[in-house]
């Protein structure tokens, strides 16, 4: 993948070459790989990403084509496809939309480590009881800031505050990941909130100029539930892999229920093999 930065700052993404072998795209339905931006099977074996990640016929999925740009599609938005191994599924769940759409940026901007740590949030909100946070309780947590990776210039990543002092919210999460931009798709219909729902503010869709984000500031009431998590989350259970199994994204309404019980019992067989 290669990107330009433009007079705005806005990067230009496109894919590095006419293979689609030599950037690894990723399909969605069937199981061959599209040079041509139609549908098409995904790198996972036979089984697609609409049936692996409980993706409905309501989203559009499909592979860019080679030299496309992908900062500035027509009525689609991309994104990487390495964040559904990491609980982000679509149509966007409610917590995820509104502070997606609170920062600003289009989806294909933000680095895996960001989506790591904006879903780790959420799980752990959830399986601790208290809901959903709020935008104000992230960026409490988490600035937005440009990726300072010289290779990910252009792309917008999370840094978690205090981490001196407090430790990091969503722990463990990798330094640096190789192949995310390899793997991508563009989405268009009802990605953004399921049919019929009405969403307050909607998430770009085209890359954005990146800037210095002002900081919301949270509640003392919203702190409180940040520590109340923090207390009953224990720094061990909040390590991303434990953090983002698929039990607890059940837990925290990540993933639904017949996602929930393929993948509980896809375990139960795996055990059953290796006894």
């Amino acid at each position: 993948m290669d990107f330009e930065e433009t007079e705005r700052g806005v990067p230009e993404v496109s894919t590095d070459s006419g293979s689609t072998s030599s950037v690894e795209v990723v399909g969605v339905n069937g199981a061959q790989p599209s040079t041509s931006g139609r549908r098409a099977g995904e790198a996972e074996g036979d089984v697609s990403i609409r049936a692996l990640y409980n993706i409905p016929d309501s989203v559009k999925m499909r592979i860019p084509a080679p030299l496309e740009k992908l900062s500035k599609p027509t009525g689609e938005t991309v994104f990487f496809t390495d964040v559904f191994k990491h609980g982000l599924r679509l149509p966007l769940r409610h917590s995820v939309q509104r502070i997606l759409a609170a920062i600003g940026y289009a989806p294909g901007q933000f680095n895996p480590n960001f989506w790591i740590t904006l879903l780790g949030t959420i799980t752990a909100f959830g399986i601790a009881g208290e809901g959903e946070p709020s935008y104000e309780q992230f960026a409490h947590l988490y600035s937005v800031t440009r990726a300072k990776s010289a290779d990910q210039v252009g792309w917008v990543q999370s840094n978690c505050l205090s981490a001196g002092q407090r430790g990091h919210f969503v722990v463990g999460v990798p330094s640096s990941q190789k192949t995310w931009r390899r793997h991508r798709v563009l989405v268009s219909g009802a990605w953004e909130s399921a049919p019929g729902v009405i969403v307050e503010k909607h998430i770009p869709t085209t890359f954005q100029t990146i800037v210095s984000l002002k900081r919301p500031i949270a509640t003392r009431r919203e702190v409180e539930v940040i520590e109340r998590v923090r207390s009953l989350i224990p720094e061990e259970d909040r390590f991303h892999k434990t953090l983002l199994d698929y039990k607890n994204l059940f837990r925290a309404g990540l993933i639904g229920k017949p996602e929930y019980l393929r993948r509980k019992k896809e375990e139960e067989e795996k055990e059953k093999e290796s006894k």
